[in-house]
C-alpha cells in the first residue's frame, strides 16, 4: 500500500515539473518587452509641457444679469486651443478656438454676454494641443448666472438679503407655509423702488411686513421674484425662514406712567414690604426704650 502511495506522489511531482517547464518556455526572455509577443492596449494620454488655464471667471463666481464679465484663458506651449461653455440645460458650445502652426503663449479674452441666456450654473472648459498633436493639460471651472440670489438676513429673523444685477428694478416677496410655493400667500409684499432699501446698490435688506406675527413654531417658504423695469418677470428663487420668536410675555403694569414687568413689580413690592417691617420694628423698640 505504501508503494502505491509513493508511485502516486511521484506522478504528481513529475506532472508539476512538466507544468512549470511549459510556463517557463511561454514567458519572454529577460529584458524583452512583453508587447513583442502579444498585443497590449494601454489607455495612456501623453501630456505635453504646456498650459491651458482659465483665469476668469474664478470657480464659484456668481455673474448677475446686466453685469457680465469676460472669460479669460491663458496658455503657453500651445498651437491649438478650444474653449467650451456648457449651459445649465447641458448644451455645449465652442465659444473660442484657434489653430496655429507653431507652439505659442498668449491670453484670450472671451465676451460671455451673448452666450448666457439661461439662469443657472455653467461650466467652462479649455483644452490645448501642441503643434505635434500632444495634449496639454486642460482646465475647467464653474460659475452661475442669475438675476438675483437670496439669503436669510443675517440681522433680522423676519427678513431676507437680495443680491441683484442692474436689470432688476422691482421685487415681489410672497410667504407660504413650508412646502408650498404657489397659490394664495400668507404675505404678499412688493417693492417698486429698490433704492429706498438698506444696502442698496450692492444688495437690499427686506424686512417682510407681518412676518413677525406668524406662528413662531413653524417654517415658511419665502418666494422672491425679480422684475425688469418694464414689469417682466426675470427670475424666481426661494428661501426658508423660521418663524420669529418674540420676547417672553411677562406682563406689564403701569404705575404713575412707568411700565413695570411682573418681576420688577415683585421685587419692588418685596423691597417696600421689608422696609415697612424694619421701620415698624424700629418704632416698637424706640417706644419700649422711652417707657424704660
Amino acid at each position: 500500500m505504501s508503494r502505491v502511495y509513493k508511485k502516486i506522489l511521484s506522478l504528481f511531482g513529475l506532472a508539476f515539473v512538466v507544468a512549470i517547464t511549459v510556463i517557463a518556455y511561454g514567458l519572454p526572455p529577460a529584458g524583452e518587452d512583453a508587447s513583442a509577443t502579444q498585443d497590449v492596449i494601454l489607455g495612456v494620454r501623453i501630456v505635453a509641457e504646456g498650459t491651458a488655464e482659465i483665469s476668469a471667471p474664478a470657480d464659484g463666481t456668481v455673474l448677475y444679469d446686466g453685469n457680465i464679465n469676460n472669460a479669460v484663458v491663458d496658455y503657453s506651449g500651445a498651437a491649438i486651443i478650444e474653449v467650451r461653455l456648457v449651459a445649465p440645460d447641458g448644451t455645449t458650445t465652442v465659444i473660442y478656438s484657434f489653430s496655429g502652426a507653431i507652439d505659442q503663449a498668449g491670453s484670450a479674452t472671451i465676451p460671455l454676454n451673448s452666450y448666457l441666456s439661461i439662469y443657472g450654473t455653467y461650466a467652462l472648459e479649455v483644452d490645448g494641443y501642441t503643434s505635434g498633436g500632444s495634449f496639454i493639460s486642460g482646465d475647467a471651472t464653474q460659475f452661475s448666472f442669475h438675476a438675483i440670489t437670496v439669503t436669510p438676513s443675517p440681522d433680522e429673523g423676519d427678513g431676507v438679503r437680495v443680491f441683484f444685477g442692474p436689470v432688476v428694478c422691482k421685487l415681489n416677496v410672497q410667504v407660504f407655509p413650508e412646502g408650498i410655493s404657489s397659490g394664495t400667500p400668507l404675505i404678499d409684499y412688493s417693492i417698486d423702488d429698490l433704492s429706498v432699501l438698506p444696502g442698496y446698490p450692492n444688495y437690499v435688506e427686506i424686512k417682510i411686513p407681518g412676518f413677525a406675527e406668524l406662528d413662531a413654531n413653524q417654517e415658511y417658504n419665502v418666494v422672491i421674484t425679480a422684475f425688469d423695469c418694464s414689469g417682466n418677470p426675470l427670475e424666481e428663487t426661494e428661501v426658508t425662514l423660521n418663524g420669529v420668536m418674540g420676547p417672553p410675555n411677562t406682563g406689564t403694569f403701569t404705575i404713575f406712567g412707568l411700565s413695570l414687568s411682573r418681576i420688577d413689580y415683585l421685587i419692588s413690592g418685596l423691597t417696600i414690604f421689608f422696609l415697612a417691617v424694619f421701620f415698624a420694628l424700629f418704632l416698637v423698640r424706640r417706644k419700649k426704650a422711652a417707657h424704660n
